[in-house]
């Protein structure tokens, strides 16, 4: 009767099984593309940390700061800050708009608002009380905006450090056969020369995996049949 109407009998093909997720992260485990590199961009994406442009801007910021606030090579822990401040009016909106700055830079790693409101803070502060005659000068020394804002910064960084390795024990956990180092690579270069080992060890899986492994890793660093 169906193929008097025309329709066909064929049955049609089964479904596959989606792949299982693990509980954590619910990530496929049986994906093929997963490799380490793969997961480093996944790492940055998810956390929204990228360490090295955020290493890249760290880097610009100290110098600014220690340039401003605490020149290397001077008895007094001073910078340029508290020299350019000492021209009336004009000096004190310099230093105010190269703290700014800091604060804009900082501010393209995403940090938290409440981070930024209190970089914001101290600049303001520095540049209110710098403005008194005298008083202002001195406050410029010992106060040093630019330099607590790096401290700033470098809470926060520490703080997304520790949100990474806690999402990359979670890969380990969803990808063992990777064998994932207990740290997260910190560059795409180092994610590649982890994927080169993963490459050897298909290759050759009696490689010991440790001979394979940068200095700066811990695991695998020293080979197991060593006395």
């Amino acid at each position: 009767m169906a193929a008097d109407l025309g329709i066909s009998t064929t049955p049609l093909p089964s479904r596959a099984p989606s792949a299982p997720a693990t509980p954590h992260t619910g990530v496929d485990v049986t994906e093929p593309d997963a490799t380490p590199v793969t997961l480093y961009h996944r790492l940055n994406e998810t956390t929204q940390f990228d360490p090295e442009v955020v290493q890249r801007t760290r880097s610009r910021i100290a110098r600014i700061a220690k340039t401003m606030d605490a020149m290397p090579g001077l008895p007094v822990k001073v910078g340029l800050d508290a020299i350019i401040g000492l021209i009336p009016a004009i000096g004190d909106i310099l230093c105010a708009a190269i703290a700014l700055y800091v604060v804009y830079l900082a501010s393209t790693l995403n940090i938290p608002k409440g981070y930024k409101a209190r970089m914001a803070s101290n600049v303001g502060i520095d540049g209110l009380v710098g403005t008194v005659p005298l008083v202002g000068d001195v406050f410029d020394v010992l106060y040093k905006a630019n330099l607590r804002n790096l401290e700033l910064l470098d809470k926060w960084i520490a703080k997304k450090h520790t949100e990474r390795k806690a999402e990359w024990a979670r890969l380990q956990i969803a990808y063992p056969h990777l064998f994932l180092l207990s740290d997260p690579p910190s560059s795409l270069k180092e994610a590649a020369e982890l994927n080169q080992r993963q490459a050897t060890l298909a290759l050759n899986p009696s490689f010991p995996a440790y001979a394979t492994e940068a200095p700066r890793w811990k695991f695998w660093k020293k080979s197991p049949h060593a006395a």
